[in-house]
């Protein structure tokens, strides 16, 4: 499988995996941002999010995604910084 296809205006296409975990990602770090304001870092919640996420992290890291995953992350932490 491709990672990534360059199509005649230069964006680069995901295949129809790549982006549900783009999606999957995106999804988890909106989950662990809401769930961090209602529950503390120890609770199973905050914990099951976390690893939901490294795993997200793995899958796009498998399909060739690692910057992608890495920029998903970036947003993320910017966000929970405000």
């Amino acid at each position: 499988m491709t990672a990534q296809s360059e199509n005649a205006t230069g964006t680069s296409e995901l295949s129809p995996i790549q982006t549900f975990f783009v999606a999957r990602l995106t999804h988890l770090i909106e989950q662990r941002y809401r769930y961090s304001h209602l529950v503390g870092p120890d609770d199973w919640r905050a914990r099951l999010i976390g690893r939901a996420v490294y795993s997200a992290y793995r899958d796009l890291s498998e399909l060739g995604l690692a910057e992608a995953a890495r920029a998903i992350l970036e947003r993320g932490r910017a966000a929970q910084e405000n």
